[in-house]
């Protein structure tokens, strides 16, 4: 079973321009911390993990962008694996075949050739979390478990909650049904809401291989769900989910240090946000200041709000 076996990361992330296209900056950003070979060898199994919130299209910046994830699982297949898995669990509430659907993930699958999975249908496995703060267990997706490797790709938004969703709060999506909404009920503890407490908890037990951000078009404002887009053609690829974050959170104009979920796992693992070794274009060429979700409560005449 893939468990995080806390180990040190490649510190290298990078970044790269899609305005050379999509494909070509996903190999210039691998190329940069190592190659995608570094990752994927000949004969494994790999489960490809996009956000896939619910089902909404790509250009809302949603969810990951089909045309990023379609060209990843090209240059994987370059690898010659065993088998290319590809799936998700939306959102509470929301059916994983309509959005399969929606966000264009099922021609994904279909155009590839890789195998399209329904996380919130298949087998989960009982995972205890040794050390954890609030998540002790959780069930995880046997079928992203039993892969060789596992590639997160998320895209940049901003969080009503956890101030941005990138690599470590995409990583939810491996909890089938319900029980991502348990992290969402889980009491605030040492400072942290009970949700940043879950996803460093989660952080603790899983951790993909990789990390390949889908900045084709970010959200700012309402994230995750009713924010704006924003038009932002990057890619941000790194071994070291942490780290990534912290391009993402500097990228999108956010002190990293400011956002509890990097500053958590960085703990956890043991690094300090300083280990970041930046690759490729410089984060200060492609940073855009994205308006952070509000805070406050917008009510009408009519509304009385209880806090």
């Amino acid at each position: 079973m893939r468990l995080n076996q806390i180990r040190k990361k490649d510190p290298r992330v990078a970044i790269a321009k899609t305005d050379v296209g999509i494909k070509k900056a996903l190999r210039e950003a691998l190329n940069n911390i190592g190659g995608l070979s570094k990752f994927v060898k000949k004969g494994e199994t790999v489960f490809v993990k996009p956000n896939l919130t619910g089902d909404r299209s790509p250009s809302t910046a949603a969810v990951t962008n089909p045309e990023v994830t379609k060209a990843l699982i090209e240059l994987i297949y370059e690898q010659d694996p065993k088998e290319v898995f590809l799936g998700d669990s939306p959102s509470w509430g929301f059916d994983a075949e309509k959005t399969y659907d929606v966000t264009g993930t099922r021609l994904v699958a279909q155009e590839t050739g890789c195998t399209l999975v329904n996380l919130d249908k298949g087998e989960a496995a009982d995972c205890p979390i040794p050390g954890a703060m609030r998540l002790k267990k959780a069930k995880i997706a046997k079928q992203v478990l039993e892969c060789d490797k596992i590639i997160n790709v998320p895209v940049m938004k901003t969080h009503m909650q956890c101030f941005i969703s990138a690599g470590l709060k995409n990583m939810k999506g491996v909890l089938p049904l319900r029980w991502k909404v348990v992290l969402h009920h889980l009491k605030g503890i040492d400072g942290y809401s009970g949700l940043e407490a879950g996803v460093g908890d989660l952080h603790r037990l899983i951790s993909p291989d990789l990390t390949v951000v889908d900045g084709t078009l970010a959200m700012e404002g309402r994230g995750p769900f009713d924010g704006d887009p924003v038009k932002m053609d990057i890619i941000i690829a790194g071994e070291n989910e942490v780290l990534v974050d912290v391009v993402c959170a500097k990228v999108m104009g956010f002190d990293p240090e400011s956002i509890p979920t990097i500053t958590l796992c960085a703990k956890i693992d043991g690094i300090s946000l300083a280990d970041l070794v930046s690759k490729g274009v410089p984060i200060e060429e492609v940073k855009k200041n994205l308006k952070p979700c509000p805070t406050s409560v917008d009510a009408g005449e009519s509304i009385r709000v209880i806090t």
